[in-house]
């Protein structure tokens, strides 16, 4: 059983992550810690836990959604998505998304589970106007996930 998961992150990008209403979503379990804005520069900023739900075997799905401040975001919110259904078999996502998605008690649970299994979030996306954005995640009952945002070396392009 997966009891908990700690985000972390790492902002190397010249914009402030501020954080979206609402900051953290879960589907499934709790969130044991808020979010907390991410400053352009920092590194190993921890951005939230999530909890299994209390007496289960199953672990949580959750998201942290952050105002990027990045010019070309056009209204979108970046999300940062953890999935822990079982020991082995976590995963971490980032992307992009419409906040209106999370606002409000309808379908919230739905979006966070589409998320997963769609094309709007993998967990490594090389993009954003020379940044790479990604995330790393460990497999246990007591997980971390560790999200980055650097900037791409140009004579990678």
């Amino acid at each position: 059983m997966v009891y908990s998961i700690d985000m972390f992150a790492t902002n190397l990008t010249p914009y402030n992550w501020t954080l979206a209403d609402p900051a953290a979503v879960t589907n499934w379990g709790s969130v044991a810690q808020q979010p907390q804005p991410v400053l352009s520069g920092q590194s190993n900023v921890p951005i939230g836990r999530f909890e299994a739900a209390k007496g289960t075997w199953t672990g949580t799905d959750g998201v942290v959604l952050f105002n990027d401040g990045f010019p070309w975001n056009n209204g979108l919110v970046l999300t940062l998505g953890v999935k822990m259904p079982f020991v082995g078999d976590n995963k971490c996502i980032i992307g992009e998304s419409a906040l209106s998605w999370f606002q409000g008690e309808d379908n919230v649970s739905y979006f966070v589970e589409a998320l997963f299994d769609s094309e709007v979030a993998t967990s490594d996306r090389v993009a954003y106007d020379g940044y790479h954005l990604w995330c790393t995640i460990d497999q246990g009952t007591q997980v971390t996930a560790n999200i980055y945002m650097t900037p791409i070396d140009t004579a990678q392009k």
